[in-house]
């Protein structure tokens, strides 16, 4: 994994022109272990601008050139072979560098792969008892989420430590050029499948400042023991990036146990508006535990030096503990 540390170990690409790019890249392992941590590089391209300044992402904020049919700089389909561009790039993987950090310091034992991987292959290998998504996944094709509903209804679990998931629907095709460059295609939208009747949560919104993350679970529920929390009890600055919910309309209901709303945390939106920010958990009828930290700022807290910090890593102990026993 690419590291946003003192040692980072970026592929560095510089073509001709003289424009600098990186590869990040994903050491998986041919033998599964029980815990599957999945990197989302999709949503790395679909927020990728190479080259810098001059090329196009599927956002406007950070494309450059004409307007496109989406009536924005935003592209609907960018090349996903090609370079990333340094500064989108280190934006996302603030989530998955201390997450491998803490995982190695910690002894635990988890292969490495990308949604890329999982998408191609249309299964999660057999073997798994948990998969983690790191961070920011946003940008999902329908064999992705195929193949994480199979294995969470055969018993696999889902650990999300991240927020915004699976917001909107991708698909890769071929380019037309036919030299073997793939092409990664998102018309903004929305899936008509919701993300959180496989999540127990979905996208809230966007945090202007950051904001405590306040426990509303029980006393006593398996997920708080050995952190001293207890209903009311906040952890600072947690709440923060972006952010899920869950939404109480019968039809975005997962099937399963009703769904634990651990933590509920209201925040300032932009614009002076303010949201609620939810940390969500339910078990489905095949036993696999489904999890949704419902902010980006969790994965990242797995570094902090502070109260906060330990009660994410203890939260986060657990989880991976009964996930996959």
């Amino acid at each position: 994994m690419p590291d946003d540390g003192g040692d980072r170990h970026d592929l560095v690409l510089v073509d001709a022109a003289g424009r600098r790019g990186i590869l990040p890249f994903v050491v998986g392992c041919t033998v599964p272990t029980g815990l599957l941590v999945t990197v989302p590089v999709t949503t790395y391209q679909a927020y990728n601008n190479w080259p810098a300044g001059q090329g196009k992402s599927l956002y406007g904020f950070n494309s450059a050139g004409a307007r496109t049919a989406g009536g924005s700089r935003a592209a609907t389909a960018v090349s996903f072979d090609r370079p990333y561009s340094i500064g989108a790039t280190r934006r996302l993987l603030v989530s998955e560098a201390p997450l491998a950090r803490w995982l190695t310091s910690t002894g635990h034992q988890a292969c490495w792969t990308s949604d890329l991987a999982v998408s191609a292959a249309g299964v999660v290998a057999a073997g798994v008892r948990a998969v983690l998504v790191a961070g920011h996944d946003e940008y999902w094709d329908a064999r992705k989420r195929d193949a994480l509903v199979a294995a969470r209804d055969r018993g696999v679990s889902l650990l999300v430590l991240g927020a915004d998931v699976a917001g909107w629907t991708t698909s890769l095709v071929p380019s037309r050029s036919g030299v073997g460059d793939r092409v990664l295609v998102c018309t903004r939208r929305p899936p008509s499948w919701p993300a959180q009747r496989l999540l127990g949560a979905q996208y809230a919104g966007i945090v202007a400042t950051s904001a405590p993350w306040r426990v509303t679970a029980a006393a006593g529920t398996w997920l708080l023991v050995g952190t001293g929390l207890h209903p009311g009890s906040a952890l600072v600055g947690l709440v923060t990036g972006e952010v899920d919910a869950h939404r109480f309309a019968a039809r975005l209901q997962p099937a399963g146990s009703p769904v634990l709303i651990v933590s509920s945390s209201r925040f300032a939106r932009r614009l002076g508006l303010t949201g609620v920010a939810q940390t969500t958990l339910y078990q489905a009828p095949s036993g696999a535990w489904v999890f949704d930290a419902g902010t980006l700022g969790w994965t990242p807290a797995l570094g902090w030096s502070s109260p906060t910090g330990a009660a994410v890593r203890q939260m986060t102990t657990t989880l991976i503990a009964v996930a996959t026993r």
